[in-house]
């Protein structure tokens, strides 16, 4: 438990209110923490989890759900590394983006786990949310969800992602284009070589 405590302490600082901002020609976004603030290291872990799977995976494979339709393959782990790498495009701790991210933290006896999330203070951020889930016992990741939202001329994305530690994760993705909506799912899944 005296662990426990000691991870607590280092990555759930205090968040400070700040009233520093940043200007863009259109839309003024205000940092909300101190550029002091330490958040959960999850891009680390993500590259670690990538590693692993790296050295330990006997088969990666996919499954995919594109407007309603399954298809399966087996992937290599370069197809398997460039589909993770969904999870490492933002980086909150990055000074240029790290002040303009809320944390707050609470128990959740339903899954048993801490749950650290990060909340974007803006709409105008691709990431807008991020949820680490920690074993209350153990203080190991569990899980990670990611939602992100990006819009780019005519076309939005919204995608909705999540990491179970060493198992798989998953990458879901809803474009809307001129009217038109596609939906895809992808489960990515490896086993460890016994």
């Amino acid at each position: 438990m005296k662990n426990l405590a000691h991870v607590f302490l280092a990555i759930l600082p205090v968040i400070m209110l700040a009233t520093t901002g940043c200007k863009s020609k259109t839309h003024k976004i205000t940092a909300v923490t101190s550029d002091t603030v330490r958040f959960y290291p999850v891009n680390e872990y993500i590259t670690g989890q990538i590693n692993r799977a790296d050295s330990v995976a006997g088969l990666i494979y996919k499954i995919s759900i594109k407007n309603g339709v399954k298809d399966s393959s087996v992937l290599s782990k370069q197809q398997f590394n460039q589909l993770a790498r969904a999870f490492l495009e933002y980086n909150i701790s990055d000074k240029s983006v790290h002040n303009y991210y809320k944390e707050s933290t609470f128990m959740d006896d339903a899954t048993h786990s801490y749950t650290i999330n990060y909340t974007a203070a803006d709409s105008s951020l691709p990431l807008q949310n991020l949820d680490i889930l920690l074993d209350v016992e153990s203080a190991q990741v569990k899980r990670v969800f990611l939602s992100k939202f990006k819009s780019t001329g005519a076309a939005t994305i919204a995608e909705k992602d999540g990491w179970k530690n060493n198992e798989s994760f998953f990458i879901n993705r809803v474009t809307e284009n001129n009217g038109s909506t596609t939906t895809e799912q992808n489960i990515i899944v490896w086993q460890n070589v016994p």
